[in-house]
């Protein structure tokens, strides 16, 4: 019998342990696994009782600790939260800022300034000194500027605000310098900021006015004509339909 004092075995593997407190007379009882920051996985950190500590030999109730390796934690699941409060709360749980990268995107749904996305995924185990986080950060809905479109064809303004995820609300006025079709302005303007889903208003050319405008508005010189086109043609007086020209006569009933 007598007692044996129990070796400072740290740092050895589980089989070398063994071997050294068995030369000592020491009978191991069990081995566990604990964390540990400085020991690296699968070295013995401790026993129970302590290195040092007298016991008797043989005794079979030693128990050797073995290191798993750094401090493992359950990543946290951080989208929705705000930038600031995710990045605190990587730091107080051990992770370095060099390894924290932060990326934006722009987001139709989520608030600007929060997380969308991280790495790892949250519900993994990760070592918190030796991991790498990518948060990435929405920087809200997208902003839009819209070109001048004076002059584009109806085609070219759908094309592009469909690309933009824009709504199209069109009207037409005459125009002398616009070809028919294309667009004359828009509302918003050229330059401004838009949205994803918003409407944009576009007025295009309904080309130049008839020619029956034209023409009324130079007869406006006679009063004779002025008040023609203000009645029907039937009460038109024979002699005036007479005295006219038969093919100006033909326009005015058109009209």
């Amino acid at each position: 019998s007598g007692d044996v004092v129990i070796p400072d075995i740290t740092g050895m593997t589980e089989t070398e342990a063994i071997k050294a407190l068995a030369s000592s007379k020491i009978t191991v009882k069990t081995t566990e696994e604990i964390p540990d920051d400085k020991i690296e996985e699968g070295l013995v950190v401790k026993t129970k009782p302590p290195i040092g500590t007298s016991v008797k030999k043989n005794s079979g109730d030693i128990t050797i600790y073995i290191s798993s390796g750094k401090s493992k934690i359950t990543m946290t699941d951080y989208e929705g939260q705000d930038e600031e409060e995710a990045v605190a709360d990587l730091e107080a749980k051990g992770f370095e800022s060099k390894n924290i990268e932060i990326k934006e995107e722009y987001s139709e749904d989520a608030s600007e300034g929060t997380v969308i996305k991280q790495t790892p995924e949250s519900g993994s185990e990760v070592i918190p000194s030796e991991t790498k986080v990518k948060l990435t950060i929405s920087k809200g809905p997208e902003s839009i500027t819209l070109p001048n479109m004076y002059g584009y064809t109806r085609q070219s303004v759908q094309d592009f605000l469909d690309s933009k995820g824009l709504i199209l609300t069109a009207a037409t006025e005459y125009s002398d310098e616009v070809p028919e079709g294309n667009a004359i302005y828009s509302n918003p303007g050229g330059g401004a900021s838009v949205e994803k889903g918003d409407s944009v208003h576009v007025v295009f050319s309904a080309g130049k006015k008839p020619e029956e405008s034209s023409s009324s508005s130079t007869d406006t010189s006679t009063s004779t004509t002025t008040s023609e086109s203000s009645t029907p043609p039937s009460s038109d007086k024979p002699t005036d339909s007479t005295d006219e020209d038969p093919t100006q006569s033909t326009g005015d009933v058109e009209e």
